[in-house]
């Protein structure tokens, strides 16, 4: 039977098959963190560039210049990394409720 801790799944008994549960836990958590904050809609983040849509082509022209900026892009990197560590946590732990539904 599976056993949650911590957001790693181990299997009650030692062998094979807990091996192969906790990698996939890891492989799912980092796929899961990089999934959410690729989301964040901060430059340099793919996120950003969902906002693009919503934007006259003149307004998403002089966005896609802004975006290019190192300074605004170190700046969005430390936002995203703020924004995650605040929410990152709630949305992991609900990805996790779903995938073990």
């Amino acid at each position: 039977s599976l056993h949650e801790m911590q957001g790693y799944i181990f299997l009650e008994s030692p062998g094979t098959l807990n091996l192969v549960a906790q990698f996939l836990s890891v492989l799912f958590f980092l796929g899961a963190i990089l999934f959410l904050f690729n989301l964040i809609p901060v430059p340099p983040l793919d996120g950003a560039a969902i906002i693009q849509f919503f934007m006259s082509r003149e307004t998403a022209n002089r966005w896609q210049e802004f975006r290019t900026q190192p300074a605004v892009q170190i700046i969005g990197l430390i936002a995203g990394w703020a924004i995650f560590d605040r929410y990152g946590g709630y949305l992991l732990g609900w990805m996790l409720r779903v995938l073990l539904m």
